[in-house]
């Protein structure tokens, strides 16, 4: 049975290709995701990405917008998607899945021509008890391309938000999150964060039947 969302907590949130299918073919089409989580993030109602980009419509993207979500991590992987979301909107995670979900499921099924679902049922969901279990969830999400051991040779750069979290050089391919201070808060620097993800990283390695039920 599923809990309701409760709006002010945090939730990891996830979901993969039907029969782990690729959903992301190249760079366009990870580009187009990430276009995705900024314009339909809105409480105002979005048609499509078409209209958008129609209208030259720019996004405020400060701390007064009108969120559904605040994206804390996330990262992109061939065949699927972590996010780690702050709902401060109700009803604000189902919102913003839905409009992703069904949205991008157009632009890749008219792309390819294809039909049918592209995303295996509808979005998991795990709510962030603590601020333990947020910040062992943080580098779980940001670091996720390395969980799965996947590189550069295999023909995939996964996307993520762990750049931002260590104030790496910024790349044009990503979506800014809104509130990595929600985990980054609780760690004296950046670097001590950092150590914390390397020494977190080993462990989920080590450990990787514990989370075969986050893909």
């Amino acid at each position: 049975m599923r809990h309701k969302i409760i709006t002010g907590e945090f939730y990891h949130v996830y979901n993969r290709g039907v029969d782990k299918r690729i959903i992301y073919n190249d760079h366009y089409d990870s580009a187009r995701f990430l276009e995705s989580m900024r314009e339909f993030n809105v409480v105002e109602s979005v048609d499509s990405i078409q209209s958008v980009r129609k209208h030259n419509r720019v996004r405020d993207r400060g701390p007064t917008s009108n969120r559904l979500v605040n994206v804390v991590s996330y990262c992109l992987n061939p065949n699927h998607f972590h996010f780690l979301l702050e709902q401060i909107e109700e009803g604000g995670i189902s919102e913003f899945m839905k409009r992703i979900g069904c949205g991008y499921t157009l632009f890749f099924n008219k792309k390819y021509s294809r039909s049918g679902a592209l995303f295996q049922g509808k979005y998991k969901y795990k709510h962030i008890p603590s601020d333990d279990y947020l910040k062992y969830l943080s580098v779980y999400v940001n670091l996720n391309d390395k969980v799965h051991n996947l590189h550069r040779d295999r023909g995939w750069t996964s996307i993520s938000s762990y750049a931002q979290y260590i104030d790496l050089k910024k790349s044009r391919d990503r979506y800014d999150v809104e509130n990595k201070e929600a985990v980054l808060s609780l760690f004296k620097s950046i670097n001590a964060y950092r150590r914390y993800s390397e020494e977190v990283l080993v462990d989920i390695i080590l450990n990787k039947k514990k989370y075969k039920g986050m893909l």
